[in-house]
C-alpha cells in the first residue's frame, strides 16, 4: 500500500470522491506497473539462461543440437538425424518444448499418425526395424570431466520386424529352451540352427521377405554355403540370429570419449508393453543369446580382432549396433573399445540408414506391413528344383579369386566362434561378388 495526500493513516483512501478516485487510480496504475516489472524480470532471467523454446519443432531440434554439441559432436549428430529425419518425413508435429535448464525436450508426432516405424534400407544388414511413440522425450546429461555424454529417450524402441516370431514357432523353435552361456546351450543352438537351415531349402518363402533380402545371396552361392557347412550351419545360426531379436526399449546412448577415441553404449531393457514378444524372449532367453553371439566383437574370443574388423568394415552399421546393444553386458570386462560413436550417429540418418513412415501407414507406405519399404519379394525356390539343390548356383568369380581362397582357409579355423564368425565373411563376400551399384551408403 502506497501512502499519498489522500490516503488516511491506515492506508486507506480518503472517503472524499475526488481524493478517492485519484487515489483508486494511482493504486491500479502502480499495481501494473509492478505486475509488467515483475514478468519481464521473469522473461529477461528465462531469455538469459535459455531456459525455455516453445515454438516449431525445428527450433527447438537446433537449441537442443547446440546445447549437446560442445560436450560431444557424435551425440549431437545421433540426436539431429533421430529428430531431423522424423520431421523431413512430415512425422514431427509443429509443437516442441525444450528447457534448457533441466536438459530436457519433448516432441509430439503428427497427429493420426500413430506413432512412426524405422525400416532399415537394404545394403545395411540391419536386422530388426525403430518404434517411435506418439510422444518422444529426450533428455541429456554431461559428466563434470566432459568425458562423457548420456542421452536418455522416453518412447523409443526398436524390435524384429512382423512374422519374425512366427517362423520362429512354425520351425518348432519354442519347444525347447537353450540355456547361455555353456556347452549345452551352443548344442542345443546348434540343432535349431541346422532345422532353419533346412526349413530354408525346403521351403524359402516361408520367411518374412526381408530375410529374402538378408541370406538370398547367401544361399544362392554354392562357395558360401560350403563355408557355412564347414562352420557348423552358420547359414543357419546367420537365421537364428535374426529371429531371436527381443522387443527392446531403448532407454539411452551414452557416448565415452579419451584422448583418441570416442565410443557409444546403448541402455536397453525388454520392452513389456509387447506382451507376446516379451514373454517369448523371456523364454527363450534371447538377451542371453544375443550377448552371447556378440561375444567376439568385444574381444572374448579367439581371432576377435580379425573377426571386429571385418565385420565393421563390410557391415558398419549393423555390427557397430550389435557392439553398442550388447556392450552393457561385458562393460567390466571387455577386451575392447565400445562402438565407434561416428557409426551410431548414422543409424538414423535418412539417406543411407533408415525409412520413416508413419505406424498407420500413412506416410511412405501405403500399407502399414514393416515389409513393404524393403521392395524385396520373397525368396522362392523354382519348382523344378530338388530341395538340397536350392540356390545352389555356380560359384561366382570369388571362388577363383586368392581372397576367396584364402577366406575359405581362414573360415575352418575359427572353432571357437564358429556362429558368428562366418557374418563378417558372407559380407565380405557379397561386397565382392557385387556387379550392380551399391545402395547408398552412410560416409563414415
Amino acid at each position: 500500500i502506497w501512502h499519498s495526500t489522500s490516503t488516511s493513516g491506515n492506508g486507506l483512501c480518503k472517503n472524499a470522491p475526488a481524493a478517492k478516485d485519484a487515489c483508486m487510480v494511482r493504486r491500479v496504475g502502480r499495481c501494473a506497473l509492478c505486475l509488467l516489472l515483475r514478468g519481464k524480470r521473469r522473461l529477461l532471467t528465462q531469455v538469459a539462461q535459455g531456459s525455455r523454446f516453445r515454438h516449431g519443432g525445428s527450433g527447438v531440434i537446433e537449441a537442443l543440437v547446440e546445447d549437446i554439441t560442445p560436450s560431444s559432436a557424435s551425440a549431437a549428430k545421433t540426436i539431429s538425424a533421430l529428430l531431423q529425419g522424423l520431421r523431413s518425413t512430415g512425422m514431427l508435429a509443429d509443437s516442441a518444448e525444450y528447457d534448457a535448464q533441466s536438459r530436457r525436450a519433448s516432441f509430439a508426432l503428427r497427429r493420426g499418425s500413430g506413432g512412426a516405424v524405422g525400416d532399415a534400407v537394404k545394403g545395411t544388414y540391419i536386422w530388426f526395424r525403430w518404434v517411435v511413440g506418439p510422444k518422444l522425450g529426450i533428455s541429456w546429461d554431461a559428466a563434470t570431466d566432459g568425458g562423457r555424454v548420456t542421452l536418455r529417450f522416453e518412447g523409443l524402441r526398436l524390435g524384429p520386424v512382423p512374422g519374425t516370431y512366427e517362423v520362429y514357432r512354425a520351425a518348432g523353435l519354442d519347444g525347447r529352451v537353450c540355456k547361455h552361456p555353456g556347452p549345452n546351450g551352443l548344442a542345443c543352438n546348434m540343432e535349431k540352427a541346422a532345422a532353419l537351415e533346412r526349413m530354408w531349402v525346403s521351403n524359402a518363402s516361408a520367411f518374412p521377405p526381408h530375410m529374402g533380402e538378408l541370406f538370398g545371396p547367401i544361399s544362392a552361392s554354392k562357395f558360401m554355403m560350403q563355408v557355412s557347412q564347414k562352420m557348423g550351419h552358420g547359414f543357419g545360426w546367420l537365421i537364428l540370429t535374426v529371429l531371436s531379436m527381443p522387443p527392446m526399449l531403448l532407454e539411452g546412448l551414452r557416448f565415452s570419449s579419451d584422448a583418441s577415441t570416442e565410443t557409444a553404449l546403448a541402455l536397453t531393457r525388454l520392452d513389456e508393453a509387447d506382451r507376446a514378444g516379451a514373454e517369448l524372449a523371456r523364454q527363450q532367453d534371447f538377451i542371453g543369446f544375443n550377448n552371447e553371439m556378440t561375444r567376439h566383437l568385444h574381444g572374448l574370443t579367439s581371432f576377435a580382432s580379425i573377426l571386429r574388423a571385418a565385420a565393421k568394415r563390410f557391415t558398419p552399421l549393423a555390427a557397430n549396433l550389435g557392439i553398442a546393444l550388447t556392450a552393457y553386458a561385458y562393460e567390466d570386462r571387455v577386451q575392447m573399445p565400445g562402438a565407434d560413436a561416428d557409426a551410431i550417429a548414422r543409424v538414423w540418418d535418412t539417406s543411407c540408414a533408415v525409412i520413416w513412415r508413419s505406424a498407420s501407414g500413412e506416410v511412405g507406405s501405403k500399407s502399414s506391413d514393416a515389409f513393404s519399404t524393403l521392395g524385396v519379394a520373397p525368396h522362392r525356390r523354382p519348382s523344378s528344383q530338388q530341395p538340397h539343390e536350392l540356390q545352389l548356383q555356380e560359384p561366382w568369380s570369388l571362388q577363383q579369386s586368392r581372397f576367396g581362397s584364402s577366406l575359405l582357409r581362414v573360415a575352418t579355423q575359427f572353432t571357437e566362434c564358429l556362429p558368428m564368425a562366418v557374418l563378417p565373411l558372407v559380407m565380405a563376400a557379397r561386397h565382392f561378388q557385387r556387379r550392380q551399384q551399391s545402395p547408398p551408403r552412410c560416409a563414415m
